[in-house]
Formats: C-alpha cells, sequence, structure tokens
C-alpha cells in the first residue's frame, strides 16, 4: 500500500471517530436533558400531590429521611445531617 493511500485512510479513520465521538456526546447530553426533566416533573407532581393533600407532609419527609445521604441536600430540606461514620462522636 502507498504511503499517501495509507496517510488518506488514517485521516479518513481519524475524522470518523472525530464524527461518532460528536454524536455519542450529542446522545449523552440529550439523555441528561430528558433526566433532569423528568426529575422536574416528578418534583412538580409530588408538590402538587402535597398542595391536593393527596400525599402527607410526614410521608414525603419519611421518603427524605430514608433516601438522602448527601449533608448537603439534607440540609435543603431541614433533615438532620448525619455525622461521618468514621469520626468518632464528640460530647461536650
Amino acid at each position: 500500500m502507498s504511503p499517501n493511500r495509507l496517510e488518506a485512510l488514517t485521516k479518513k479513520r481519524d475524522e470518523i471517530n472525530q464524527q461518532i465521538q460528536a454524536l455519542k456526546a450529542r446522545d449523552k447530553a440529550k439523555q441528561r436533558k430528558e433526566d433532569t426533566r423528568r426529575k422536574i416533573l416528578i418534583g412538580g407532581v409530588i408538590m402538587k400531590m402535597l398542595n391536593n393533600g393527596d400525599l402527607s407532609q410526614e410521608r414525603l419527609n419519611n421518603m427524605l429521611e430514608k433516601h438522602l445521604t448527601r449533608d448537603k441536600d439534607r440540609e435543603l430540606f431541614g433533615l438532620c445531617v448525619e455525622q461521618d461514620k468514621n469520626t468518632p462522636e464528640v460530647k461536650v
């Protein structure tokens, strides 16, 4: 195979790989947007259920207490922040 032909094929392969990466990135961005939209819609439904009385605040608090694990997330909803398991409790 001639060096010119090999260079041309290598260049074409690189261009195709770039196109593949661009398509994958676009698809991943679309999936992230759809996931965010789902979360927003679920939140809206939960809020509507709270306002309509279809879901009690106590039940929501129990779900949040059970499923929120990050301190920052728990603080946002006024839940107690769990102490790090590896850090001994300091009593004053």
